[in-house]
């Protein structure tokens, strides 16, 4: 069965959403970003996110994770 079906919550997944959800138009405020870069790490996934309905939501986590990683030399947010 797959994990799409089964119902189960990976627990990674409730951990990311504990702390909420942005918009992307919050990720870009929040990292200073354009929104073109902002979908851009999303759809590279360097950036997870849920959609509700046609909505895009990036978990808090996600956005601080990302920054950290960065931070870090993992990941070139800004370029």
């Amino acid at each position: 069965m797959s994990r799409e079906n089964s119902g189960a919550i990976e627990p990674r997944s409730t951990e990311l959403v504990a702390d909420g959800l942005l918009t992307v138009q919050e990720c870009t405020e929040f990292l200073h970003l354009s929104r073109s870069k902002v979908y851009e790490l999303m759809d590279g996934g360097e950036l997870c996110f849920t959609k509700l309905g046609r909505s895009r939501r990036v978990p808090r986590r996600a956005i601080i994770e990302l920054a950290a990683r960065a931070l870090r030399g993992g990941v070139s947010a800004g370029h």
